[in-house]
């Protein structure tokens, strides 16, 4: 919750000081992107489980993820707006109940972000994103996971020459993506990301 009220102030900002943005945009209709983005961060799982008849909550493994994907960027004609979908390729870890069992796994992720820019100041835009996402389960672990998950996607960042991007990003899970009988978890996870955008 603390996060979304972080990016939910970043977005006022960010509208706050975009004015010259709005007001000179770089193009009469807009411009349409392609760009790759890859990076690494944490992945956290917390739920609760079953014990003697009583719920305990639990987090259940605190383990490494990376992401790749490539994105299309839709800016309108002031450059301030973009809606930005995405496909995404998550490579997870996974530690149930903490016992040294680390299971392996792949997601396919595709977010859609409606990101607010900054007006440009010596080359460099400051922006914030949120949007919902859904993905799939790649992998054969079915009998941990569920094979569908959906939750929400919270950035922030900075653009460079419209070309070079750094970007924090957390996804929350709304999903008990469980498939073990008595236990129930939500993922969520940090990432930091490089990017690189095409014009």
């Amino acid at each position: 919750m603390k996060k979304f009220i972080g990016v939910l102030a970043l977005f006022a900002m960010l509208f706050a000081f975009s004015g010259p943005c709005f007001a000179t945009g770089d193009s009469a209709v807009g411009d349409v992107d392609f760009g790759v983005h890859i990076g690494t961060g944490s992945s956290n799982y917390s739920g609760s489980f079953d014990l003697l008849g009583g719920n305990i909550d639990s987090t259940f493994s605190e383990e490494h993820a990376y992401l790749g994907g490539v994105y299309l960027n839709f800016s309108g004609p002031d450059s301030c707006i973009e809606l930005q979908p995405e496909l995404n390729f998550i490579h997870d870890t996974f530690d149930l109940y903490n016992s040294g069992e680390v299971h392996e796994y792949d997601r396919l992720q595709l977010p859609v972000l409606l990101k607010v820019n900054s007006s440009e100041i010596c080359g460099t835009k400051v922006f914030a994103g949120v949007g919902p996402y859904g993905s799939v389960l790649l992998s054969d672990q079915k009998h941990i996971m569920r094979r569908y998950d959906y939750g929400y996607v919270l950035s922030a960042g900075v653009t460079i020459q419209d070309t070079v991007s750094f970007e924090i990003r957390h996804t929350q899970g709304l999903n008990d993506v469980s498939n073990v009988d008595g236990v129930s978890m939500r993922n969520s996870k940090d990432f930091f990301l490089v990017g690189l955008n095409f014009q």
